[in-house]
C-alpha cells in the first residue's frame, strides 16, 4: 500500500500546485496586470490542461486585444469540455471582435441552447445578429452585380424590425416590396421626417436603404438619354 501512495497522491499535488497559480493568475487578472496572468495561467496549464484555465487566459487575451490568442485559448477549452459555457462566450466574443459575425452568431447560438433563460446571452445574440444584417447590407452595397445586390438587399430589408424604442423619422410602410396600395413617402411623411430631423433624429437603417433601392428603382426606370426641344 505505501509504494502506491505516491503514484496516487502526485496528482492530487500537482492540481493543487496549479490551482494556487491560478489564484495568482487571478489576483493579476483583476489588478489589470493581463500579461502577467497569461504567464501563470500558462504556468498551471502546463501543470493540467483544464477548460477554466484556457478560458481565463482567452479573457486576457480578450483585453489586450490579441482575439486570434484568444480564440485559439477558447476552442481548446471547448475541446476540453463541450458544455463549457465560458468557453462559446469567450470565442464569440473575439470573433465578435473581428468582425466575423457569422462564426460568432454560431457559439452565441449554442450559448443560448445551453443557457436559454440567460438575459445577456440573449442580448449579445440580439446584439451579433443586428451586425451580421447590418455586414450583409454593406457588402450587397458593394457589390457589382447590381441584380444579385437587389436580391441580397431585398431578403436582408424583409427580415429587419425597427427596435421597440425607435422614435427616428418614419416612413409610409416599413414592408418591403412596398404593398401596391401603400406609398414610402407622402406629403404628410416629409412634413414629419423635416420635423424629426430638425430635432437630430436619425432614420433607421431599413427606412435608409428603402429609399435608396427605391430611388435607384424609379431611375432605372427612366431613359437615359431625353431630347429636350429648344
Amino acid at each position: 500500500e505505501a509504494s502506491q501512495s505516491p503514484a496516487v497522491e502526485l496528482p492530487t499535488r500537482g492540481m493543487e500546485e496549479a490551482e494556487k497559480i491560478k489564484v495568482l493568475a487571478n489576483q493579476l487578472f483583476s489588478e489589470g496586470e493581463y500579461e502577467k496572468a497569461i504567464e501563470k495561467y500558462t504556468e498551471a496549464i502546463v501543470i493540467k490542461e483544464t477548460a477554466v484555465y484556457y478560458s481565463n487566459r482567452a479573457f486576457c487575451h480578450i483585453r489586450l486585444e490579441n482575439y486570434g490568442s484568444a480564440i485559439t485559448d477558447a476552442t481548446r477549452a471547448i475541446q476540453l469540455d463541450p458544455r463549457f459555457q465560458k468557453g462559446y462566450y469567450r470565442r464569440a466574443t473575439a470573433n465578435f471582435m473581428l468582425k466575423k459575425f457569422e462564426k460568432a452568431l454560431i457559439d452565441f447560438r449554442e450559448l443560448s441552447r445551453l443557457t436559454p433563460n440567460n438575459p445577456d446571452v440573449k442580448e449579445r445574440l440580439a446584439e451579433c445578429e443586428r451586425a451580421a444584417r447590418y455586414e450583409a447590407f454593406q457588402r450587397a452595397i458593394a457589390m457589382d452585380a447590381e441584380p444579385l445586390a437587389s436580391v441580397v438587399l431585398a431578403n436582408q430589408i424583409a427580415s429587419l424590425s425597427l427596435p421597440k424604442d425607435y422614435n427616428g423619422p418614419r416612413l409610409g410602410t416599413v414592408d418591403w416590396p412596398i404593398p401596391a396600395n401603400e406609398r414610402l413617402i407622402t406629403p404628410e411623411v416629409i412634413v414629419q421626417m423635416t420635423e424629426d430631423f430638425r430635432n437630430q433624429k436619425r432614420i433607421h437603417l431599413k427606412y435608409g436603404v428603402m429609399l435608396l433601392l427605391s430611388a435607384r428603382n424609379l431611375l432605372d426606370r427612366l431613359p437615359t438619354l431625353v431630347d429636350i426641344p429648344l
